[in-house]
């Protein structure tokens, strides 16, 4: 009976083997993005992509042999919630999380993910301050101090701009006041004047009204929005109607056709930074907005790609990791990661790094202009 047993037991442990999910449980990944509200279309556009890439990767195996599940909130753009969102995900059995579209909010709920020990990969947040040594917390999108760089080179050195006015949401400081000090300080160095400026609350209509009229009266050559989509699509217009002929220039958080649907010919000739072409003809990007434009019914904007490039990081990590809880060493140390439009690294800081390009609003769509400065 002895020697019977042993040819049984070695085919049980082979289908076992065989079959992940017999030896290895599914890692699952929590997403906290804002699914409703004002920020909507971004956050609708990150889950798809990330929904894609999730089936996808079981498609082909998993990550490291094990089964890929994506647990979905609604943060709402609200601190308490996406603090409350994060600790539910954590309880659920999340390994990593990816989320939230705002640096303010990020940083808000960062406490509860170091709590609960998750790798937070941001496929939004960019701001310089989220950064330290040792990161648990990653970006897909380049720094806010890159992007602030390249805005502030490219208007001095390209539009010819040799003064600009600055307007940006207080609401979330975190990334529009890093973002504003650092094109101010880039702008001076290159030889613009000091840029002017006025910030305003995406809460109080009567503020905007008041940044808008101030950036106009100025009379800048250009004038630089750290806004949301539907903020900056507002002040492009009122800007515009009040006399300005200025450069617009704007963070990446405007970068959505919210923005164009919204602002219409007045946003025409808006100049911002992406990491991401959505009409790139790059193969793997053509077969990804194909993909995608099958299982959801419509072309992908460029929130999208950068969802659908968070979940393939984190397969691509836990593939050559083989452990949640090295997680985050092996995102920097298994860099660069296979991205949809080149490779994307990691800086021990937790930053992309990354190509960022340059975009211009013409006839109606963000335009690749080419490099950044």
């Amino acid at each position: 009976m002895r020697s019977s047993s042993r040819p049984l037991a070695a085919i049980a442990a082979a289908a076992c083997l065989a079959a992940s999910s017999c030896a290895r449980p599914p890692l699952r990944i929590g997403l906290s993005v804002q699914l409703s509200g004002r920020m909507a279309e971004v956050g609708l556009a990150v889950r798809n992509g990330a929904t894609l890439a999730v089936e996808e990767a079981n498609a082909s195996g998993g990550a490291g042999g094990r089964r890929l599940i994506l647990l979905t909130r609604d943060d709402r753009g609200d601190p308490e919630l996406a603090r409350e969102a994060d600790a539910e995900l954590a309880r659920e059995g999340a390994s990593a999380l990816v989320g939230h579209l705002t640096s303010s909010l990020t940083l808000a709920a960062r406490p509860e993910a170091e709590r609960a020990g998750l790798v937070v990969l941001s496929p939004w947040a960019s701001s310089s301050l989220l950064l330290k040594p040792g990161a648990s917390f990653f970006m897909i999108f380049s720094p806010s101090d890159e992007e602030a760089y390249a805005a502030a080179a490219h208007a001095y050195a390209r539009a010819g701009a040799r003064s600009a006015f600055l307007v940006w949401d207080a609401d979330n400081a975190v990334y529009t006041e890093r973002w504003a000090q650092r094109f101010a300080a880039t702008f001076e160095e290159l030889g613009g004047a000091p840029p002017g400026g006025s910030s305003f609350s995406s809460a109080d209509p009567a503020s905007i009204f008041a940044a808008a009229a101030a950036a106009a009266a100025s009379r800048a050559d250009a004038v630089i929005l750290a806004a949301d989509v539907l903020d900056a699509a507002i002040l492009c217009q009122r800007i515009r109607l009040a006399g300005s002929r200025a450069r617009f220039y704007a963070s990446n958080w405007a970068m959505a056709t919210d923005l164009v649907a919204n602002g219409g010919e007045y946003v025409e000739g808006l100049v911002t930074f992406s990491n991401i072409d959505s009409a790139s003809d790059d193969p793997r990007s053509a077969a990804f907005r194909a993909a995608y434009a099958e299982r959801f019914g419509k072309e992908p904007i460029h929130a999208a790609f950068l969802g659908y490039e968070c979940v393939s990081v984190l397969a691509s990590a836990w593939g050559g990791s083989g452990s949640p809880a090295s997680l985050g060493r092996a995102i920097v140390e298994r860099s660069p990661h296979r991205g949809l439009q080149g490779g994307i690294g990691f800086s021990d800081e937790g930053a992309a790094i990354r190509e960022l390009r340059t975009f211009v609003v013409r006839g109606g769509a963000f335009v690749r202009e080419g490099r950044s400065p």
